[in-house]
């Protein structure tokens, strides 16, 4: 009973020092923990060069297309009014220890008023 008492404790501390899943602060961690990656575009066709891991977490799926457009929502809502993706490529990069398929979703984004 301890145990389960101290889980759940440890659990809501960590929400609460690292932010709840769909804050700007939870998606910061995610990029300074390289899970999001934000790199120039390669042409004017759009504005940024996004690569979204598909790790899971609490309130988190990196394989779906909603749960990566709300994270590059939030951190470009400063810079962008709204984004439009405007390509999408999965690069399957091996797989994961629980054998699920690694891939960085390589996303190019454009800002839209």
């Amino acid at each position: 009973m301890k145990k389960a008492l101290m889980a759940v404790v440890i659990a809501a501390l960590g929400f609460v020092l690292v932010g709840c899943p769909g804050t700007y602060d939870y998606y910061r961690v995610m990029e300074r923990n390289g899970m999001i990656r934000f790199d120039p575009p390669d042409d004017n066709s759009y504005d940024y060069k996004v690569f979204v891991k598909n790790e899971h977490d609490p309130g988190w799926n990196g394989d779906l297309r909603e749960d990566r457009e709300k994270a590059i929502r939030q951190l470009l809502k400063g810079t962008c009014a709204n984004i439009k993706v405007i390509d999408e490529n999965p690069l399957h990069i091996g797989k994961y220890i629980d054998g699920r398929d690694a891939i960085t979703y390589v996303m190019k984004v454009k800002c839209v008023k």
